[in-house]
Formats: structure tokens, sequence, C-alpha cells
């Protein structure tokens, strides 16, 4: 399968940056929960970015130990700001006095 994946790497991107959100909201179109909804939009939202993560794993399986502390890095530095950004953006659109809320 990961050959499969590695010689159509742009389908499978597209096809799994579509199914995925489908998976993610038949919850909500099963039941009808208005709050589950909320919920999954958040998460779907991130469909594209997983979609790629997954596919760039099966293609370079085993990263090598050099590049692991700078990856961390930058993984966590991407994590704070786009944190911050988000958290901004509630606390300014929602009107909520407490942005951890």
């Amino acid at each position: 399968m990961a050959r499969w994946i590695k010689e159509r790497q742009l389908t499978v991107y597209f096809a799994a940056t579509y199914f995925f959100p489908w998976l993610l909201f038949l919850p909500y179109l099963l039941t009808g929960n208005e709050q589950a909804y909320g919920i999954l939009l958040l998460v779907g939202i991130f469909c594209p970015a997983f979609a790629g993560i997954l596919i760039s794993r099966v293609i370079s399986p085993a990263p090598d130990r050099a590049h692991r502390s700078r990856k961390r890095i930058a993984f966590l530095l991407t994590w704070a700001l786009s944190t911050l950004i988000f958290t901004l953006n509630v606390h300014a659109t929602s009107g909520i006095d407490s942005p951890a809320a």
C-alpha cells in the first residue's frame, strides 16, 4: 500500500482531504447534535494538514536522528503561534472575557 501511495501522492492527498471531513461529520449527520457539529468543524479544518502529515509519513517513514530536534523545535514554535492566533481570534470574535475559556 505504501508503494501505491508513493506513486499517487496527489490523488491520495485530495481523496483524504475530501473523505476525512465526511468521516468526522458522519456522527453529526446521523444524530443532528449541534454541539458536536461545532467541535467536529474545528477538527475538520485541519484535515488537509492531517492528510499531508499521513502521506509524508508513508513516503519517508524513518526520519534521521539529526533532524529530529529541529523538527520538534519547528513544531513547537508553529504550534505556539497557531495557538496564540486561534486564542486571539476566539477572544476577538466571541466576546468572551477570558481567551482560555
